[in-house]
């Protein structure tokens, strides 16, 4: 990471490119893990059009999987009026979707996530993001 003082350069002016997130539909989703997987809590927000975005709560620290209260959190300061909804517990990792071959952020929720370290936990499986 680099500090905002610290950054150089300047912003790529070429073609935006939006982050693409997995969606499970119903029946069989095939998906190939890429990489390690970052715990995180997330405030769930929905944006103008209607989708619903993470936003990451700042007093999570991934490193201890526990909350510094004396860290930044900008939703404290939103009145409850407004927002009131309280950050979830989430991990995600990258993944490539195997039914158009791109490489998306895959959002596991506490189901999905424990199958997975049920599999990686089998020794005749492992770990699902080795090659």
């Amino acid at each position: 990471m680099v500090a905002w003082d610290k950054a150089k350069g300047k912003q790529n002016t070429g073609q935006r490119r939006e982050i693409q997130r997995m969606s499970l539909s119903i029946g069989d989703n095939k998906v190939r893990l890429v990489g390690d997987v970052m715990p995180r809590y997330c405030y769930w927000v929905t944006t103008t059009e209607g989708r619903k975005m993470p936003v990451e709560c700042l007093e999570f620290n991934r490193e201890t999987e526990g909350f510094d209260n004396s860290a930044p959190n900008p939703f404290k300061e939103i009145d409850e009026a407004v927002y009131s909804d309280k950050p979830q517990f989430s991990y995600v990792c990258n993944v490539i979707d195997r039914s158009d071959g791109q490489v998306k952020l895959f959002d596991l929720r506490s189901t999905i996530y424990s199958q997975i370290v049920d599999y990686a936990a089998n020794p005749e499986y492992g770990n699902p993001a080795d090659i």
